[in-house]
């Protein structure tokens, strides 16, 4: 478990790394970085690198995605809706859940 979320490839809004010093973080993490934009199109560009990076992934030619279905968080209490765009390309995948330990974030 541990040695396959340290080599999976997380996938991020690039809007969150214009800074500099964060898009260097980007590349040296090798993300897979997508634009939100909120217009539908947008929204199928997204779910089309998701499904481009997942099935390269399942064939063993990139490594495996690390994607938060939910696209955000809420508090320490409440799960979220999964968004289905990271379970539409319809390979394996390997849940996980991260606990935070501090109560701000």
């Amino acid at each position: 478990f541990a040695a396959a979320f340290l080599r999976a490839r997380p996938l991020a809004e690039e809007e969150n790394f214009q800074n500099w010093a964060l898009a260097k973080c980007a590349v040296a993490l090798n993300m897979v970085l997508f634009s939100r934009g909120g217009s539908p199109e947008a929204r199928q560009a997204v779910r089309k690198v998701i499904a481009e990076q997942a099935t390269k992934a399942a064939q063993g030619l990139e490594e495996p995605l690390f994607v938060f279905p939910e696209a955000t968080t809420k508090d320490l209490n409440t799960l979220i809706p999964f968004k289905d765009g990271a379970f539409a390309p319809g390979v394996p995948v390997q849940p996980m859940l991260l606990k935070y330990q501090w109560t701000n974030c």
